[in-house]
């Protein structure tokens, strides 16, 4: 089926995105993703397994991957991975951190775009002072 293969191409290239924008991360990093798709036409995409995709991808079990995303049933609330809170974020500072934020691109082919961005602005975007 169709949305399959695009929910399975958009989890792929999520990954490839972020080794093109962080190749050779350093052991013990924490990737943090704000507004990863959960679904694509109620296919999960990255509800779960994130870490462990990003661990394969990199062949490297230290390494961390959280998300932090608003929620369809009340937009602009911003829900956090358990270990993703501002103030985890914060207690996890002397480990390298990686933030990474996800955007609909309708320009781009497979319609998103992924940047890497610094820690301002990622709280800024996630809308938390600091």
């Amino acid at each position: 089926n169709a949305l399959w293969i695009t929910a399975s191409n958009w989890s792929r290239r999520i990954l490839l995105e972020t080794a093109i924008l962080v190749p050779s991360p350093l052991p013990n990093t924490r990737f943090y993703y704000f507004d990863l798709p959960q679904t694509y036409n109620d296919i999960y995409v990255y509800t779960w397994g994130l870490p462990q995709a990003v661990q394969s991808h990199y062949q490297d079990q230290t390494l961390k991957a959280y998300q932090v995303y608003t929620t369809l049933s009340s937009p602009g609330r911003v829900q956090y991975d358990l270990e993703a809170t501002p103030e985890k974020i914060e207690q996890a500072r002397n480990k390298p951190q990686i933030f990474l934020v996800y955007q609909t691109d309708l320009n781009n082919g497979d319609g998103f775009t992924l940047r890497k961005v610094g820690r301002e602005e990622f709280f800024r975007l996630v809308g938390v002072k600091v």
